[in-house]
């Protein structure tokens, strides 16, 4: 049997019983990061300063666009220990396969933990954002062929290029994730004393050693991944993925430290 048909076996086991948990947790982060998008956008168009039939900036509002924004993204990280939260419920079910409800605040129990977390997530959204915006294929055209970009977007050879470039680009951000930010925020759920040298930069030398292993259980749910595009399926697809992502990493966090790594 496959490695990765043995973990989403044991991933399946493991939601028995916490699948509610795990869906309201899930629900937790979701509606959250939701609210704080629609008071972002609550705020533009009382300030008047999009279009949201076009979706342009005003051009004498830029600054205030820039400043909301810029509050709207420093209040998600914040707010983004949920998302550990959330981890850590997948993580307590893939363990000891009991979550409770409450795990998804477990990050904030203490203003240490709190904003360690909270650094722990900015580091690693800078990483990602740095690396994947230096490796965006889109934004180079959009750069140095401005016009052949953003002409008449009728089907022809020129539209095929850019759905490649696309598909490229969102390519290169998984690959960008899954070497960055997977094992670190898998790291830091399993155990929160994780330390943020550790988590966000020793860790790099784990997550390349282990990309393969990762890339393959991705690969092994693209078809679940693929209904998600019905929305509704995400309800138990999302879940699914965590803790079978929970359970590789913590079988290969404890074969690397029998190897003498991290």
């Amino acid at each position: 049997m496959k490695t990765e048909r043995i973990i989403k076996q044991q991933a399946r086991e493991s939601m028995r019983g916490n699948m509610s948990v795990l869906i309201a947790a899930m629900g937790m982060v979701a509606l959250s990061f939701l609210l704080l998008e629609y008071i972002e956008y609550l705020v533009l168009y009382f300030l008047k300063a999009v279009n949201f039939d076009t979706g342009e900036i005003i051009g004498d509002k830029k600054l205030i666009y820039y400043i909301v924004t810029a509050a709207a993204t420093v209040l998600i990280l914040f707010v983004s220990p949920l998302l550990n939260g959330f981890l850590r419920t997948a993580a307590n079910a893939a363990l000891h396969r009991k979550s409770k409800a409450v795990d998804v605040f477990c990050f904030f129990k203490s203003p240490k933990l709190y904003f360690k977390t909270v650094l722990y997530n900015f580091l690693l959204a800078v990483l990602f954002l740095t690396v994947s915006g230096a490796l965006n294929i889109n934004t180079y055209l959009e750069t140095f062929a401005p016009d052949w970009y953003h002409q008449d977007p009728a089907w022809n050879t020129d539209t095929v290029l850019k759905v490649i470039a696309g598909v490229c680009t969102l390519f290169i951000k998984l690959v960008v994730y899954m070497v960055f930010v997977h094992y670190p925020l898998t790291a830091h759920a399993l155990d929160e004393n994780t330390s943020v040298k550790e988590g966000v930069f020793v860790m790099l030398a784990f997550s390349v050693k282990n990309f393969g292993k990762l890339f393959k259980l991705v690969l092994s749910f693209m078809g679940w991944f693929a209904l998600c595009f019905f929305v509704v399926p995400a309800i138990y697809v999302i879940p699914y993925f965590s803790v079978a992502a929970l359970t590789s990493a913590n079988w290969l966090f404890k074969i690397d430290k029998r190897g003498g790594g991290i």
